[in-house]
């Protein structure tokens, strides 16, 4: 039996171990490196996207949030491959948790196992791919994305490259359609990811033309034409809706100061994640963003690069200048994970650098909040140098027990890299189900069509969404009626408006907006309110004829709102009619 076999059930045995008590609790839970905003609305995404290829995969876009936005998935990642990963999971076991967990396990699993993959092909041997493949696994960074189902599901990444270096080599058209179409599927399991490999290709590409590798001379152009448009074109359904909300709503866009805020500091680079019992107990630096290679690829990258006597070995695949292109992808990426500025000690130094050019030149990256995670690239070149580290010093083991020490290399290496990578027990966050879900929503699903709903509190800006209000999106999938409002990784400007205007509840100008917006009920929790608020609230709302109580449940009272006296704004003063026109020029959305 081929050793290769026993890889990915030894990779699923260690993403069991250093994701402690993922397997645990399983059904219930999730888990929450950070904050726990992220994965529950990472689990939201998926449920509606099942939700939608169940019912209508053409409305997938129109998440009932935002109401009455349309196209509002696009406000964050759309999680179709991992919502089709998850789906056999949530139908046998009828749990989202389970389903969620079950994507992330794989994630490791599968980017673990195409690192093994692309070593392999580079000329590493089995134990140095395998020790390749586990340093991607159980990296610090991606243990800091824990809670961002989007920044894990990587596998494509090193299966592009691996395709893309056969080309370089070979220059057969099949290695060519398994680039494009390795391409295609990492777009729709994380478009950060695709944007990461592009920026990959485009080295190789300018790499293949200086260093003259077979498949550049000449280069075929008019296959890679061909390539590149058939891709394009597999990409469009989940490419098009962003697209179309660039053009239709100005603000569509991250700015240059999120992304500075999302940006690698330089000491990210030896920060592991925070959660990390090693460097807890040793007292070394730690944070929710970590950069650091971690120890044991760290030591086997420098083996590597060490100076040598014996003449060096062949190329891998025969490409000439090979750690050349290696070293560019690493410093791409290692450059603009540090953003538009440079960031050290929380230090904003005002040193300009290559991401800002791409942000105002090249479409898309303007769409990317997290400069930072171009490490992955810096990560996934270093593995690559570390298995041919790991083989360097495997040859070098010479005498009669020559087995016995490549053994005990090998065994301690991978003792090392999970020792250095344990991070149990890690944070976890109960998903909510149907059956905690409060008397409110109970009452709303019982109500029959589709309407929209609104509920009060709200955040008053997108910085102060919180796990609550994703909760809430949650119950929707259950209740099944749209939302006025929302939590993703984007807040429409209209939205924000609507926000604003809200913090003056229930006030005329309020209700209107609320009645533009076309809400039929509005769920009111006084207990979320401080005491003064919540009596200045019931006696106001008392007074308005639009909003009439139609359910009770502790703090929580349902209203029913009515158009009859607010179908025109006659009635309301002049300035408040000209806030009303304000806030309706803002647009609904696209």
């Amino acid at each position: 039996m081929r050793a290769s076999v026993f890889v990915v059930p030894a990779y699923l045995l260690a993403t069991l171990a250093i994701t402690w008590p993922v397997a645990r609790e399983f059904a219930t839970a999730l888990p929450a490196v950070f904050n726990a905003v992220d994965p529950l609305l990472q689990a939201f995404i998926l449920g509606w996207d099942r939700h939608a290829f169940a019912t209508g995969i053409l409305h997938i876009f129109d998440a009932p949030i935002f109401h009455p936005e349309l196209g509002t998935l696009a406000y964050m990642d759309h999680l179709m491959g991992e919502a089709l990963v998850s789906a056999p999971v949530a139908a046998v076991t009828g749990s989202a948790a389970a389903a969620y967990n079950a994507a992330l396990l794989a994630a490791f699993v599968t980017s673990g196992w195409a690192s093994y993959r692309l070593a392999r092909a580079l000329g590493a041997s089995r134990a140095a791919a395998f020790v390749a493949g586990l340093l991607y696994l159980v990296a610090p960074y991606r243990l800091s994305n824990l809670g961002n189902l989007n920044q894990l599901h990587t596998e494509f990444v090193p299966v592009t490259l691996l395709f893309a270096l056969r080309f370089a080599a070979r220059g057969r058209t099949r290695d060519l359609a398994w680039l494009f179409g390795a391409l295609v599927l990492q777009s729709y399991f994380g478009w950060y990811s695709a944007f990461h490999v592009a920026v990959a290709l485009a080295i190789t590409l300018a790499c293949a033309r200086v260093f003259r590798w077979p498949a550049a001379d000449p280069l075929p152009w008019r296959r890679i034409a061909v390539g590149s448009a058939l891709a394009l074109v597999a990409m469009l359904p989940g490419a098009l809706p962003y697209w179309l909300q660039h053009v239709r709503m100005p603000g569509f866009h991250r700015t240059l100061g999120k992304a500075v805020l999302y940006s690698a500091d330089l000491v990210d680079y030896v920060r592991v994640n925070r959660e990390n019992v090693l460097a807890r107990t040793l007292h070394l630096p730690r944070g929710d963003l970590a950069c650091a290679l971690g120890l044991p690829a760290l030591a086997l990258v420098v083996a590597q690069l060490w100076p040598r006597r014996e003449p060096p070995e062949r190329e891998p695949l025969g490409l000439r200048r090979f750690w050349t292109w290696l070293a560019w992808i690493a410093a791409a990426g290692f450059v603009l994970s540090l953003g538009p500025i440079l960031n050290v000690a929380g230090h904003h130094l005002r040193f300009p650098l290559p991401y800002a050019v791409l942000y105002f030149t090249v479409p898309g990256f303007s769409g990317m909040r997290a400069p930072e995670r171009f490490t992955e690239l810096v990560l996934l070149a270093a593995v690559i140098a570390a298995a041919f580290g790991y083989d360097r010093l495997r040859a070098g083991l010479a005498g009669t027990a020559r087995g016995a020490a490549r053994a005990a290399l090998f065994a301690g290496t991978i003792a090392l890299a999970i020792a250095g990578a344990w991070s149990a027990p890690i944070p976890m966050v109960v998903y909510p189900t149907r059956a905690s879900m409060p008397a409110a929503y109970e009452f709303l699903a019982r109500q029959p069509g589709r309407f929209a709903i609104l509920e009060l509190p709200m955040p008053a800006r997108e910085a102060d969404e919180t796990d609550r209000d994703v909760v809430r999106q949650i119950w929707g999938l259950y209740h099944g009626k749209p939302r006025a409002d929302g939590v993703s990784g984007f807040s429409s400007p209209a939205q924000e408006s609507f926000r604003a205007l809200m913090r003056s509840f229930p006030d005329p100008i309020t209700v209107s907006a609320i009645v533009e917006r076309d809400v039929r009920y509005v769920v009111v929790r006084y207990g979320e309110y401080e005491p003064q608020e919540a009596a200045r609230i019931r006696y106001e709302i008392a007074g308005a004829r639009e909003l009439t109580p139609v359910f009770t449940a502790g703090s929580d009272v349902v209203y029913q709102v009515t158009k009859s006296d607010l179908q025109a704004i006659n009635g309301i003063p002049h300035r408040a009619r000209g806030r009303v026109r304000e806030a309706r020029s803002q647009g609904p959305g696209p």
